[in-house]
């Protein structure tokens, strides 16, 4: 009798596994920022990410990369929190998205506190010089910190799971 109700969970439990594992081949997670992230001036926050992250030439920007260095960086750990997760999706104790949605906001959190830490290499004289403008007369505060002028990178950032079909 407890051969035979063992069979009956195995049979559930592997079906269970197989529509996980068919779930997790379609979905996938995103960080970033939305095409509604914009600044005040209308440029996509996505797009002056970008030229932060490369680097240009054209505009004598260097790069401060945050995204490709945060996913070198914690490839590993975010790796375990997958391994982990989905045991625990196996259990029945979470949900494939829900796991996928929680790797996300790990590693937009990751990012966010990458952007926090990157101080080099400094900003230009002419950034300063228009940070300063920007701030008005009188103003005793300007941030030497690339990567936050205003904040709005670092509050917009983001993560998104997609389906795919």
């Amino acid at each position: 009798m407890a051969a035979g109700r063992w069979k009956s969970t195995g049979g559930e439990r592997v079906k269970l596994l197989r529509q996980q594992i068919a779930l997790a081949r379609r979905l996938e997670t995103r960080v970033g920022w939305m095409e509604s992230a914009r600044y005040v001036d209308g440029k996509p926050v996505a797009g002056i990410a970008v030229v932060q992250e490369y680097g240009s030439e054209k505009r004598k920007i260097p790069s401060r990369s945050f995204m490709r260095s945060t996913q070198a960086e914690q490839k590993a750990k975010w790796d375990r929190y997958m391994y982990q997760g989905f045991s625990a999706v196996m259990a029945g104790k979470r949900g494939t998205r829900e796991l996928f949605e929680a790797i996300g906001q790990i590693a937009a959190g990751d990012v966010r506190k990458k952007i926090t830490l990157i101080y080099s290499p400094p900003l230009a004289t002419s950034t300063l010089k228009a940070r300063a403008r920007r701030a008005g007369p009188g103003a005793k505060i300007i941030s030497i910190k690339p990567l936050n002028d205003s904040g709005y990178m670092l509050a917009t950032l983001t993560s998104l799971v997609v389906e795919e079909s």
